[in-house]
This record gives C-alpha cells, structure tokens and sequence, in this order.
C-alpha cells in the first residue's frame, strides 16, 4: 500500500493475530524487489500504487517466480470492488483477492485459505 499510515495499520492487526510480518512496500516495484529478497509465505498487494500497479508488480513477481521455481502466494488487497476486477486479478496471476475496507476475519481466512495446501482426492 503506497499510504504508511494504512500499512503500519495492517501490520499490526497482522502482528496481533500471530503473523510475522517481513517487510512493508510503498509502491509495487519495492514489493517486487522485496518479495524477491524475502521469498515470504504471502504477500498482500494493493493494486493502486505510485512507480508500478499492483497488477504489473504481480505480473513481475510471476515472471521472476518462473525463473525461480518459487511461487509465493499473491492476495491482491484492494478497494478495487467492482464487477470483473477479481476475475481480472485472479488472470493476472493472484491467488485471492480481499476487498477494502477488510475486516480481520476476511483477510485471516483468506490468508489461510491460500497457505493451506489442497488434498487431492
């Protein structure tokens, strides 16, 4: 998220409910640069950002994660709440989308939905 004050907010709803919590980006070409230098469990990415989108940062993340062969997941967290937009995010490679404003609950469960591998049957 380009804006400190909801950052350093999410962080510590993060830390209290037990995460660990890596690094904080301000536009989508430090998330990248971080993410890389990381490799965290998941990353939260805003889509409107200063020097790159959060689509285009996620877009990077998956061509550099090709290189890799580390996948990290990608919960795109965004007041972005319109018709089609996390069908859009969901094509641009993000794993699960959280829309603003966010309770607690919503964003735990779905961090825990993309962290928790699937049973094949």
């Amino acid at each position: 998220d380009d804006q400190r004050m909801l950052r350093e907010g999410l962080t510590h709803s993060m830390v209290d409910a037990g995460f660990d919590v890596v690094a904080q980006a301000g536009d989508g070409a430090e998330a990248v640069r971080l993410a890389e230098r990381y490799a965290p469990d998941v990353v939260l990415m805003d889509v409107m950002m200063p020097v790159m989108d959060g689509v285009s940062a996620l877009r990077q993340l998956r061509i550099q994660e090709a290189v890799s062969g580390h996948r990290t997941p990608v919960l795109m967290v965004t007041a972005h709440a319109m018709t089609g937009d996390k069908e859009r995010f969901m094509a641009a490679g993000a794993d699960g989308y959280v829309s603003k404003p966010m309770s607690q609950a919503a964003l735990q469960k779905e961090i825990m939905r993309v962290l928790t591998p699937v049973n094949p049957a």
